[in-house]
């Protein structure tokens, strides 16, 4: 007698190569960028309102640049500071729109690891172990959403491509669709007859008589 196996649960029915699954791990890691950004805030409000209370879990390097800035009173590494936060805002907002904007915010935290390590020389490991132990999962989340944003935009890509159609369309016919795509716009004309000449040789098109 044969044994009925159990449907699959939502998580686990979800292809790990779809589209929904990417922007679904791209959203996450998109969050985590903005935990941080807003923790670091947060503790940047405490100082300047001489609060003893510290959250763990945000960015070092703008924290302490503002701090240095404020005790020694250097309105310059203040505005350093504060820049860099800027720089995890920016990052934050435009997080879909290239892969080259997690791998900038991949570089901008690991030099806030590098601060870590500086601040690390002569101090006993364990004053710093939660944070060590912070920056290095971050890390690897920023690696993997590097990851997850290169994929995903092949992934549109190949959608993008799909929603024009897939049949083969030859002689006259091709031409009338190069005429139909080229009569408006004249910017985007040439980028769609870019677009489909640079496609013909995978076959997707029509191949221009």
């Amino acid at each position: 007698m044969m044994m009925q196996r159990r449907p699959p649960s939502g998580a686990q029915a979800v292809d790990k190569g779809s589209l929904a699954y990417l922007q679904s791990r791209n959203k996450n890691r998109r969050m985590n960028l903005l935990f941080v950004l807003g923790l670091t805030v947060v503790n940047i409000v405490l100082l300047f309102a001489d609060s003893s209370s510290y959250f763990l879990f945000s960015a070092l390097l703008p924290y302490w640049t503002v701090a240095f800035g404020y005790y020694w009173e250097v309105p310059v590494l203040m505005a350093v500071g504060i820049g860099i936060l800027l720089v995890y805002l920016v990052l934050f907002l435009l997080w879909d729109r290239h892969p080259a904007v997690p791998i900038a915010a991949l570089v901008l935290f690991s030099l806030d690891c590098a601060f870590l390590v500086w601040l690390c020389i002569g101090e006993p490991i364990s004053d710093y172990l939660l944070d060590i132990l912070f920056h290095v999962a971050l890390l690897v989340y920023l690696i993997d959403s590097v990851r997850v944003a290169v994929a995903l935009r092949r992934k549109q890509k190949a959608a993008r491509g799909n929603s024009f159609g897939t049949g083969a369309v030859t002689g006259s016919s091709a031409r009338q669709i190069c005429r139909l795509h080229s009569g408006y716009a004249g910017g985007r004309r040439r980028f769609l007859i870019l677009y489909f000449c640079i496609d013909k040789p995978r076959g997707r098109w029509y191949d221009l008589r």
